[in-house]
């Protein structure tokens, strides 16, 4: 599973373009990073919706994650 540092403050936005960018400096294949931007996009527009747009990447608990899997499953 790849992970990335949360240590500073990043705007969600600014945390994807990072998580892409060195998804593409590991030589991953362009569509295996479309597909990882495409989801994390999907995450991130549920997670913005679900603890409001103020509510930070840092502040994700496993409470959360099984909360997004059960929105996938549901819809």
């Amino acid at each position: 599973m790849r992970t990335t540092q949360l240590a500073e403050r990043k705007s969600p936005e600014r945390w994807l373009a990072d998580f892409v960018g060195r998804l593409r400096r590991d030589d991953l294949a362009p569509a295996t990073v479309r597909g990882y931007r495409y989801d994390l996009l999907q995450f991130l527009r549920w997670f913005s919706q679900a603890k409001g747009s103020s509510s930070r990447l840092e502040k994700l608990s496993i409470l959360g994650l099984i909360n997004y899997r059960q929105h996938l499953v549901r819809h």
